[in-house]
C-alpha cells in the first residue's frame, strides 16, 4: 500500500516544486498542468485515501452506498488514466473493448470505480512486461 500512496504524491510534489521553483518558465508550466497526468496523481491519490478511509467504515459497520446510473465506458476511461503511466512504465498495452452501446448500470460509481483501478493495478503489476491487458465486456448470452 505505501507504494501506490507515494507514487501520486511524488507526481504531486514533483510537479509542485516546478511550478513553485518556475523551473522551465511559466508556458512550459501551464502545459505540464494542462495534461492529465499531474490531475489524475491528484485523482488517484484521493481514491487510494476513500478506499482507506471506506475499509475503516466497513469494518465499523458504517459504510452507505449511493446508487447512480453508471456510464460504464466513461469510468472505465477514467480508470485506464489513472493507471497508464505505470503501464507504460512495464511497456504494457492497455485496451478497452466494449461495444458502444454497452448499457449503463446502476450501483455506486466511486465503488465500481474502486473494483476497476484494483483489477487493473493488479494486472499491471502481475503482467510481465510488454504484455497486454484488456478490459473486455458484452451484454447478454
Amino acid at each position: 500500500m505505501s507504494h501506490e500512496l507515494r507514487t501520486p504524491l511524488n507526481a504531486i510534489i514533483g510537479f509542485s516544486e516546478i511550478i513553485k521553483d518556475e523551473l522551465f518558465g511559466k508556458p512550459a508550466i501551464r502545459n505540464m498542468l494542462s495534461t492529465p497526468r499531474h490531475y489524475d496523481s491528484g485523482e488517484l491519490l484521493l481514491s487510494l485515501i476513500n478506499d482507506i478511509l471506506d475499509m475503516s467504515k466497513i469494518e465499523a459497520g458504517k459504510r452507505d452506498l449511493s446508487e447512480s446510473v453508471i456510464n460504464i465506458n466513461r469510468v472505465i476511461q477514467a480508470c485506464l488514466r489513472l493507471v497508464a503511466a505505470r503501464a507504460k512504465v512495464s511497456k504494457q498495452n492497455l485496451t478497452v473493448k466494449l461495444p458502444r452501446d454497452f448499457p449503463d448500470l446502476r450501483g455506486e460509481e466511486r465503488a465500481f470505480k474502486q473494483i476497476i483501478v484494483n483489477l487493473l493495478t493488479n494486472a499491471i503489476k502481475f503482467t510481465p512486461e510488454g504484455g497486454s491487458i484488456t478490459i473486455h465486456g458484452k451484454c447478454g448470452g
